[in-house]
């Protein structure tokens, strides 16, 4: 029973709980999919995949040479992370103040797949949970010296999973139940989705102030 305590699965499993937690990652796939499509949607998961590897590198490398560079690039993520969560609560704000909520379901935000996957990649490019989750993460998988370089093969191994976790929201939110709620809620649903994503993005900016 030696595997339950191996690094490597420790760390997946912190990553998967990261991952799959609700936050701005999921509200963003959530909405593009129930509002465009699965097709549209898993651009914008394509989009977060992106930036969420070049994120892990970034850290594996860090933890791997220089571990000091750590706590500047969440500060820097903390401050572009806030600025960019309001910028979205003020674009679903918006969305929940069109008059024609059908009619706008696939709004002009989402409505072209380059699109979906932009807002994908600096989303998750800016949020700093994303890059909390893998300094958490890697930094379970370097307790093993069964690797000279545990860090990149967890960021490999980690980012699969990711792949599942994101895909499996898209397909999620993809059902015709979840389509149909979205559509009778629509109004509601970004009027939420521009509270947290507000309150978090003020959050944020606040520590910095």
């Amino acid at each position: 029973m030696n595997w339950i305590s191996d690094p490597l699965l420790l760390a997946c499993i912190a990553y998967i709980f990261g991952t799959a937690a609700p936050g701005p990652n999921t509200a963003l796939i959530a909405t593009t999919t129930m509002g465009s499509g699965y097709r549209v949607g898993f651009f914008s998961v394509f989009g977060v995949l992106c930036s969420s590897l070049m994120w892990g590198l970034l850290i594996a490398y860090v933890f791997a040479f220089s571990d000091s560079a750590v706590s500047s690039i969440t500060s820097f993520l903390q401050i572009s992370g806030g600025i960019y969560l309001i910028f979205l609560s003020v674009l679903s704000f918006r969305a929940a103040l069109a008059r024609h909520a059908a009619a706008d379901a696939t709004i002009v935000v989402w409505r072209h797949g380059h699109r979906a996957f932009g807002r994908g990649f600096l989303l998750n490019a800016s949020n700093p949970n994303g890059i909390l989750t893998w300094v958490a993460t890697i930094a379970i998988a370097t307790t093993s010296t069964a690797s000279s370089k545990p860090e990149f093969v967890t960021v490999i191994v980690c980012w699969c999973f990711g792949v599942l976790v994101y895909s499996g929201h898209a397909l999620l939110f993809a059902r015709p139940t979840a389509t149909a709620f979205y559509h009778a809620s629509y109004k509601k649903i970004h009027f939420f989705i521009s509270i947290v994503f507000g309150v978090t993005g003020l959050s944020l900016l606040s520590s910095h102030v």
